[in-house]
């Protein structure tokens, strides 16, 4: 639900296999950080980090507004970009 305000579908991955391939990448990283006081406890290493970006840019064929979505699922900055 978003309101009476009208919305533009973006999409987050470029097939259901890449959107289910970004799932798997996105459990990963996630492991052990399923909320924020386990995230500050057990913060993503930088290869981690750059690990997750490369497999995401190859998953969503380069698309940063796609790439973006499931950086900010993972709660980590773009700036970690390699």
């Amino acid at each position: 639900m978003h309101g009476t305000d009208s919305w533009d579908a973006q999409l987050v991955a470029p097939s259901l296999e890449s959107f289910w391939k970004c799932v798997v990448l996105f459990r990963e990283i996630a492991r052990n950080r399923a909320n924020p006081v386990q995230l500050e406890m057990n913060p993503p290493a930088d290869e981690e980090i750059n690990a997750f970006l490369n497999g995401l840019h190859r998953l969503c064929d380069g698309n940063e507004t796609a790439i973006s979505f499931w950086v900010v699922q993972a709660e980590i900055g773009m700036e970690s970009e390699s």
